[in-house]
């Protein structure tokens, strides 16, 4: 697996930098390209090998809402991800055409995660064992599920602290001293607002929010802390995360 640090990076699409950075957006972008690719061709084991847990998880409930041939769907997880991969794909004809042509107009990259933006939506991309694989998949979702309500929610990811931390440790990423923590991560749309309640525990210091990038810093009481991160714009739902983070007795 590549080591290039934790070093956030925006990239805009023809912009060429050079260094493993570069080549992660690349990456992104390439699995981005490949999985909508495989899935307009009907390769349903190729689009299926582009995306991680969450991404077949995100895949298997458009299936649901698009309400696909269930016959054969009681194979094992591999095989019916691809078979429905393929049934999608079939149904979807020229819109996923529309998302392949899309324009990439920037991608964000921090450690081990990608969001791939484009002028049909945004892609979440994980680093998993080596490889680049989707695991929010907004715009193929609502390409896959015609009939479904248009208006998407605030896209929320946290990159640090690393949230299967079940508390804050000394080597928690993003902890700056004892007592305090700092998160940071991305939105989408780029004018989201960013609201954080910190009624249990924990004590807002600062909250940045800008360029579809944000930044909290928090104090944390000894035992259990509860930030709850609101993020709301424009034609959009609003999202909602909880973060729980535990601070050791001094």
């Amino acid at each position: 697996m590549r080591r290039c640090g934790h070093v956030l990076l925006v990239v805009l699409a023809a912009v060429t930098i050079g260094g493993c950075r570069d080549q992660d957006s690349e990456h992104a972008v390439e699995t981005v390209k490949e999985f909508v690719g495989a899935l307009e061709e009907g390769d349903g084991r190729a689009a299926c090998d582009r995306l991680a847990e969450a991404g077949i998880s995100e895949l298997l409930l458009a299936a649901v809402r698009a309400r696909v041939d269930p016959s054969g769907l009681d194979a094992p997880d591999a095989e019916r991800c691809a078979i429905v991969a393929r049934r999608l794909g079939d149904d979807a004809g020229g819109r996923l055409s529309r998302l392949r042509r899309s324009t990439v107009t920037s991608t964000t990259v921090e450690g081990d995660l990608a969001v791939v933006r484009t002028h049909e939506g945004a892609y979440e991309v994980r680093e998993v064992d080596g490889r680049w694989r989707l695991a929010r998949l907004d715009p193929v979702v609502e390409a896959v599920t015609p009939g479904a309500p248009k208006r998407r929610p605030v896209h929320l990811t946290v990159v640090r602290p690393k949230l299967e931390e079940p508390a804050l440790g000394a080597a928690l990423a993003g902890r700056v001293d004892d007592a305090t923590v700092e998160i940071s991560g991305t939105l989408e749309p780029a004018d989201a607002s960013l609201r954080v309640d910190a009624s249990s525990g924990a004590r807002v210091q600062r909250v940045e929010a800008r360029d579809a990038r944000f930044r909290i810093r928090a104090a944390l009481r000894p035992g259990p802390n509860r930030l709850l991160l609101e993020a709301d714009a424009p034609n959009r739902d609003a999202t909602e995360l909880s973060i729980e983070l535990t601070r050791d007795p001094p």
